[in-house]
């Protein structure tokens, strides 16, 4: 078995390909590693922290209601 990625790199990794403009495969790999990974109930945390990688290449992640 593989040694399990830390939240922050995975945060980080994820970010970049997103900010690289590849993120509906970026998505794709998250859900596949987490699933494959026993890690699915981390997803929201894994979110949250990919949401403060952005922020550092420059993309902020907002909810706006109107």
């Amino acid at each position: 078995m593989a040694t399990a990625l830390s939240r922050r790199k995975l945060a980080e990794y994820i970010a970049a390909q997103i900010a690289s403009g590849d993120a509906a495969e970026a998505v794709r790999l998250l859900a596949a590693y987490l699933i494959d990974a026993g890690r699915v109930r981390e997803a929201d945390l894994v979110v949250r922290d990919i949401e403060g990688e952005l922020m550092k290449h420059g993309i902020t992640v907002a909810t706006v209601t109107t």
